[in-house]
C-alpha cells in the first residue's frame, strides 16, 4: 500500500500552508466582528497578502485565492467532516475506491444546515448504495495531524459494519489490497506522527519577503487600533511573523500542490470543559456578558486540537489549567435547544493542580462549584444544562 502520488506535500508546503489557514482565520474574524474603518481596511490587506502567500504553493492564483478568502464569514473556525470506517468481520476494513484509482475512506463535510449524524448517514448510504446502515461514533481525526494539505478539518470517525451487507458490484477494496491511498485514510489505517510542526521552517526569499509585508501591516494596525480585541489580533500576526522570519532561509524552490478545497462552509467548531472535582461537583463561571452560569468554552482556533481549545479557553476565563481526561461528547447546539449552526466537543477536565484557585475574570464575573441537584437554582446559559447533566451521569457511572 502507497499514498497517493499526487498528495505527498513536503513539510514545508504543509507548513507554510497551515500558516497561511492560520492568518486567514485571523483575518476572518477580525472582519467578522464590526472594525473600525482604519482596522477594516488593514483586515482586507492583509488577506490579500495572505493570497498572494497561498499562491506560492497552491495551484491557483493570487486572485482567485483572494476571492475565495473574500466571501469568509465568521468566526472561522477548523471545518467538520466525517469519515466512515467501513468494517467487515470477514474482510476487514474496506475503501472506496475514486474514479482515480485512489482508495480512501469515506468522508464527507458537513452541511451547516444538517447535523454530524444526518451528514454520516447521507454519506453511508451514498457509499452502500442505498442499504441502510448504523454508523456508530468512534473518535476524532485531525487533519493537520494526518499531514493531509487542506484546511483544517475536524473529522468525526463512524464505524458502519457492512458483514451483512450486500457489497456485491460496490467499488470497495479491502486495505491490505489497495494499492493507493489517500492520506488521511493512510493515517487512520497506519497511524502517524504529528512531525510537520517540527520542521525548521526555512522560507524561500520570496516567502520572506511576503511574511515582511504581512507584518508590517499587522505592526500599523496594533499600533493604531482602539479595539484591545484587534490589538491581540494585529499582535498575534506580528508574533508569528517574527518567529518565522528568525528562520534560515532556504532557496530551494517551494512546490505547488492542490490543497483541496477552500471554499467549504461547515458548521462552527468550539470546544467547553466540564471539570469536575472529587465531590462530582461542576465547576460553573457567571459569564460577564449574559450573567448566566456557564462551562468555560468558546470557538476553535484554526491550528489548535478542540482539547486544546478546552484549555485555552478554561484558562483564558478562569485563570485556572486542566488536564483533559477525555472526550465526553459532540453536541450540535440544535439537538440540546439553542437554534445555530455550532457544534460542540465537551471534554473533562480535572485541575492540573488541586491547590489552583478559579479567578474572576473579563469574561467571569463568579464561579463557583455546583452539584447536579443545584443547577435548577441557577439561571443557565442555552443547552448547558442538558450537556452537564448527561456528561456526569456518563462520567460518574
Amino acid at each position: 500500500m502507497t499514498v497517493e502520488p499526487g498528495a505527498v506535500v513536503g513539510s514545508r508546503e504543509r507548513r507554510l500552508g497551515i500558516l497561511v489557514d492560520e492568518l486567514r482565520a485571523d483575518v476572518a474574524n477580525g472582519l467578522h466582528y464590526d472594525p473600525a474603518p482604519g482596522d477594516k481596511e488593514r483586515f482586507i490587506e492583509l488577506r490579500d497578502r495572505v493570497a498572494a502567500l497561498m499562491s506560492m504553493i497552491d495551484l491557483r492564483d493570487a486572485d482567485t485565492l483572494g476571492r475565495i478568502f473574500a466571501a469568509d464569514g465568521g468566526p472561522r473556525t477548523p471545518l467538520l467532516g466525517v469519515v466512515l470506517v467501513l468494517s467487515d468481520q470477514r474482510r476487514g476494513l474496506l475503501l472506496r475506491i475514486g474514479d482515480d484509482g485512489i482508495a480512501r475512506a469515506p468522508r464527507a463535510f458537513v452541511d451547516p444546515a444538517i447535523d454530524p449524524e444526518a451528514a454520516v448517514k447521507r454519506l453511508a448510504a451514498s457509499v452502500l448504495g442505498g442499504e441502510e446502515a448504523l454508523p456508530v461514533p468512534h473518535g476524532l481525526c485531525d487533519s493537520i495531524a494526518a499531514g493531509v494539505p487542506q484546511a483544517h478539518t475536524y473529522y468525526l470517525t463512524y464505524v458502519v459494519d457492512v458483514t451483512f451487507m450486500d457489497t456485491t458490484g460496490l467499488p470497495l477494496v479491502e486495505v491490505d489490497r489497495a494499492e493507493a491511498v489517500d492520506p488521511l485514510t493512510e493515517y487512520l489505517v497506519a497511524g502517524a506522527e504529528r512531525t510537520v510542526l517540527e520542521v525548521p521552517f526555512a522560507p524561500t526569499p520570496e516567502v520572506r519577503d511576503e511574511f515582511g509585508r504581512i507584518r508590517a501591516i499587522a505592526a500599523a494596525g496594533r499600533d493604531a487600533t482602539a479595539d484591545p480585541y484587534n490589538v491581540n489580533r494585529f499582535g498575534r500576526v506580528v508574533e508569528t511573523m517574527d518567529q518565522v522570519l528568525d528562520s534560515m532561509d532556504n532557496d530551494t524552490p517551494l512546490r505547488r500542490h492542490d490543497f483541496g478545497l477552500l471554499d467549504v462552509v461547515t458548521p462552527i467548531t468550539a470546544a467547553e470543559t466540564l471539570i469536575l472535582d472529587e465531590r462530582a461537583r461542576v465547576l460553573l463561571m457567571r459569564r460577564a456578558d449574559t450573567g448566566e452560569w456557564a462551562m468555560p468554552g468558546g470557538a476553535c482556533e484554526v491550528g489548535e486540537t478542540s482539547a486544546a481549545t478546552a484549555v485555552r479557553e478554561t484558562e483564558e476565563e478562569l485563570g485556572i489549567h486542566v488536564d483533559i481526561e477525555g472526550l465526553a461528547g459532540v453536541y450540535p447546539n440544535r439537538q440540546v435547544g439553542v437554534d445555530d449552526e455550532w457544534v460542540l466537543f465537551l471534554y473533562v477536565g480535572r485541575l492540573a493542580d488541586a491547590s489552583q484557585k478559579p479567578q474572576r475574570t473579563a469574561e467571569a464575573a463568579d464561579f463557583g462549584w455546583y452539584a447536579l441537584d443545584q443547577l435548577d437554582d441557577l439561571r443557565m446559559f442555552p443547552g448547558h444544562r442538558v450537556k452537564i447533566e448527561r456528561a456526569v451521569r456518563a462520567a460518574t457511572g
